[in-house]
């Protein structure tokens, strides 16, 4: 039900209004009448009051000195002004002041109940804003809990180190946590890969939005189904089903259920991403299904804002055995010698069996080394610790023979297996993040876009993203953001360059943009700032 108050000097047009008017049909329960601006202040400072109907020509204050008042206590009723003049100049202000609509007395009450009822919509939509606001931060606050981190935290040690010797632990984890009996389920994995963000986001909001994204694929992808939608360790949204008939499983159905989540997001969240969907596995497996999802990711560069389903790599022999990324990682991270000399021998039998071609070579180097890294990362230490002891930072001089690979090979096993048993060194630079650095500098004065900066080094976008805001705790929007403004502070105060030219230097052809957001890195504008500082 609404609040209305009447504000008019003349009573006889306020009762007028109070008599002539439906109120009932329109939802109003609560009438309160002012004959003058301090009479109506008294009611608005004690009763929430949805639409106000006021008389602009009053004596000492009018209708627009409550306007501004009413805007400057940052009250929000919905505002009708009511006149004798036809004065657009008053129209005008009442609109600056806030007020949805302005009618000319005498008014035909048929036509006052309509703007009335278009107002009175307008609070009844305002109202379910805010209760879908107040909505939303419940289930933030429900999604902060323990329970659901302590779910994500299960899921991501099983993904990442398997099910060997967890039947205590998930025994725990079904009671604790409610879950399913998963271990006499199968699951279906599905990776989601936000490509690009329809305008650059800080690290901070960034995050707010996969959050949103998470909450988005519970109600589309996993709906009245039973699984999880979580983050993994290293910013991957990852939806977890249970399916507890495999002979039911129908791939249309989840590739429809993604696609609809794929538009959704375009719709609602201005970004393009892809759906990864894995086999149908018994828990015993997860491990071994994450995995070949983020493979697929990474070896993803052209394909975008679509669904993709394992099984087809699969069938279409792209996953090739010894160049799957689960096999290394788990190779790699156990660290045993013999299995590992064995998979570099069938590694390269792949490579003879495609006649050494630089195409076959080039995919075993960029695929091994995105492992590297992974597992490097995993274990808290940095990949530039590889390119630290000698070995070439380019695929150019190490895919230019089956024999220089080889040996690249090797060295990269050996030294891998060095650094597991060595202590963690205090993190440096990521070698991948340094040369986006590096990028970045020489190329300030252009528009940059994460799929550029990806491309020039042969990564995945969404993974780059992830990886790059995982190593410096900044966005690549921010990182480039930031890098301008300091490239600009120092012209600034070092040059006497014009504001002007300084900004057309760093690529920026509206100068109120670039004055903007210098403000907004360094808190005030840059003629402030040189200013302050010559």
């Amino acid at each position: 039900m609404y609040r209305v108050l009447i504000v008019d000097d003349e009573k006889y047009a306020v009762k007028g209004i109070v008599e002539g008017i439906d109120w009932k049909s329109l939802g109003v329960d609560e009438l309160y009448e002012a004959y003058h601006v301090p009479g109506a202040k008294e009611i608005l400072l004690s009763v929430p009051i949805d639409l106000m109907i006021t008389d602009i020509e009053m004596p000492k204050e009018t209708g627009l000195d409550l306007l501004e008042w009413v805007r400057e206590e940052k009250l929000e009723p919905e505002t009708l002004i009511l006149t004798c003049h036809a004065d657009f100049g008053f129209a005008r202000r009442a609109v600056q002041l806030g007020s949805r609509d302005y009618l000319l007395k005498p008014v035909m009450f048929e036509e006052l109940e309509a703007v009335l009822a278009a107002l009175l919509d307008r609070v009844r939509k305002k109202r379910t804003e805010t209760e879908e606001a107040e909505r939303f931060k419940k289930v933030y606050r429900l999604w902060q809990h323990q329970k659901p981190q302590l779910i994500s935290q299960f899921w991501r040690e099983v993904m990442n180190r398997g099910s060997e010797g967890k039947q205590a632990r998930l025994e725990q984890a079904i009671q604790a946590y409610e879950l399913p009996p998963v271990h006499k389920e199968h699951l279906l994995l599905i990776l989601l890969s936000v490509e690009e963000w329809a305008r650059p986001f800080s690290a901070f909001d960034e995050e707010l939005m996969e959050y949103a994204l998470r909450k988005a694929a519970e109600e589309t992808i996993v709906d009245e189904r039973s699984g999880h939608v979580i983050e993994d360790e290293f910013g991957n949204n990852v939806v977890i089903l249970y399916i507890p008939d495999k002979a039911g499983y129908d791939p249309a159905e989840w590739k429809k259920r993604c696609e609809n989540y794929i538009q959704a997001c375009r719709t609602y969240f201005s970004c393009r991403l892809s759906c990864y969907i894995g086999e149908v596995v018994p828990f015993g497996e997860v491990n071994k299904g994450y995995h070949a999802l983020l493979e697929m990711e990474t070896h993803n560069l052209s394909e975008s804002n679509a669904v993709f389903f394992y099984e087809d790599r699969r069938q279409s022999g792209e996953e090739d055995g010894p160049l799957s990324f689960f096999h290394w990682t788990e190779e790699l991270e156990n660290g045993d010698e013999e299995r590992l000399a064995r998979l570099t021998e069938e590694t390269f039998e792949w490579v003879r069996a495609r006649h050494g071609k630089t195409e076959a070579l080039s995919r075993v180097y960029h695929g091994v080394l995105q492992v590297v890294y992974y597992v490097l990362l995993r274990k808290g230490l940095s990949p530039d610790t590889l390119h630290g002891r000698g070995l070439p930072a380019g695929p150019a001089e190490i895919t230019r023979s089956p024999g220089h690979l080889r040996d690249w090979l090797e060295r990269v096993v050996r030294i891998v297996a060095e650094l597991r048993g060595e202590p963690q060194e205090e993190r440096r630079s990521n070698y991948i993040v340094q040369t986006i650095r590096t990028y970045i500098a020489d190329h300030l004065d252009q528009e940059l876009t994460r799929d550029e900066l990806a491309a020039h080094v042969y990564l995945n976008a969404a993974y780059l993203s992830r990886l790059f805001r995982k190593e410096t705790g900044m966005s690549l929007f921010d990182y480039i953001l930031h890098e301008r403004m300091k490239k600009a502070a120092q012209l600034l105060t070092s040059t006497e360059e014009t504001v002007s030219a300084i900004a057309n230097t760093l690529g920026y052809g509206n100068f109120s943009y670039f004055a903007k957001m210098f403000k907004k890195v360094y808190g005030e504008t840059p003629q402030e700032y040189r200013k302050a500082r010559s």
